[in-house]
């Protein structure tokens, strides 16, 4: 850095992490502040997409700058860009990931990514009281599955393995989840049609309510996001199917539907095709399908059941009540009204709304892909 500066009449360093997104960590003319903002940045990302660091940082070189990469191993970089790569071989074990299985047991996926036969011990950890340890033992490479369960009345709890030198991955922090109860009204036009018993499968947890309190009308127009049908017609609907490109239908195949005329056509957003005449349709907060349920075989083709339950959670997401989950960190959460992220280090954090400040949500942030983040090396 000395002979850079030695041989500049004038020169601006220009730090930068590895997440494109963050802010410049220092751009000014002082070095030791340049190396002090480097050695103080802290990386908390699951995988690093160096391409798009560099393709961010390059044009800020410019044609007369340097742009030296910095990193633990010793990836590919194109022309004008220089590597310096220091790191070290370590023998690590880490959590790749915690999935529920049922209503309160989880399992949870540990690696190794040593070069020889590990030992660790795993427990788990509410309120910072240690539970029984138990032993595991991973040959170089090997993937191990753990049980266990949230004892009765624990919402949060921490899974934790024997600290190695990588000791970001040797904690997992999960909630019980806890989704929104999504309130529905279905016609009793409609209420035991298959079709409709499908769709209602899909969108647990769910309570039947009159139609007064419903956040989803199923067979009637609503005061809120509402399900229509068609009324029937003589004739049956014919032509080929097209899919509009919106992701309440993306990727959905409608072909096959044996269905009668609809009595009218909707004003709207046209999303399927079938020939000329509109399949399904969307106008506001109302989703309708240009058909009668009576005399369909809807229900033996999937894309129908699909795009409702799509409906069905956009509705959910809009609804204004708590929630409580465990995400990825820096995800996006897609709360009533507004987007946020999730904290960029693993943590429960909390998010609240309103001039009242209502609990809107809780969870538990986990690092992204972390099988891929499991390294042989690390920052010196």
């Amino acid at each position: 850095m000395k002979t850079v500066e030695a041989s500049a009449a004038r020169i601006e360093w220009i730090v930068l992490g590895s997440d494109p997104t963050e802010k410049t960590l220092y751009s000014g003319p002082e070095r030791e502040r340049a190396l002090r903002a480097a050695a103080d940045w802290r990386s908390f990302l699951g995988v690093h997409d160096l391409g798009r660091v560099v393709s961010h940082a390059l044009p800020l070189a410019g044609r007369r700058g340097r742009f030296v990469l910095v990193s633990d191993h010793a990836p590919e970089v194109p022309p004008g860009v220089e590597l310096l790569a220091v790191g070290t071989p370590l023998d690590n074990v880490g959590f790749v990931s915690v999935a529920m299985t049922g209503e309160r047991s989880f399992r949870a996926i540990v690696k190794s990514a040593a070069s020889g036969t590990q030992t660790r011990q795993w427990w788990t950890e509410v309120n910072g009281a240690r539970g029984e340890p138990s032993v595991l033992e991973l040959a170089p490479g090997e993937i191990r599955f753990l049980s266990g369960m949230f004892p009765e009345g624990v919402e949060q709890m921490e899974l934790v393995l024997d600290s190695d030198r990588f000791e970001l991955d040797d904690r997992f922090l999960i909630v019980l989840p806890r989704p929104k109860t999504l309130h529905v009204y279905v016609a009793p036009s409609i209420a035991k049609s298959t079709f409709i018993e499908h769709f209602l499968d899909t969108i647990e947890p769910f309570e039947l309510v009159p139609a007064s309190e419903a956040d989803l009308v199923v067979g009637a127009e609503g005061p809120r996001a509402a399900i229509v049908f068609a009324e029937p017609c003589e004739g049956y609907r014919d032509g080929s199917v097209v899919v509009e490109n919106d992701p309440l239908v993306d990727g959905l195949d409608f072909r096959g539907l044996i269905a009668r005329e609809p009595a009218r056509e909707p004003k709207g957003d046209v999303l399927v095709w079938q020939g000329e005449r509109p399949l399904v349709t969307w106008r506001e907060q109302m989703l309708y399908l240009g058909f009668p349920l009576e005399g369909s075989n809807a229900a033996r083709i999937p894309a129908f059941v699909l795009a409702l339950q799509r409906f069905a959670e956009s509705a959910r997401v809009s609804k204004v009540a708590f929630e409580q989950r465990n995400v990825e960190t820096r995800q996006l959460l897609t709360l009533p009204a507004e987007v946020r992220r999730a904290p960029s280090m693993p943590g429960f954090f909390d998010v609240v709304g309103g001039e009242g400040q209502t609990p809107l949500f809780h969870g538990a942030a986990h690092f992204a892909l972390c099988a891929k983040a499991i390294s042989a090396r690390r920052n010196r």
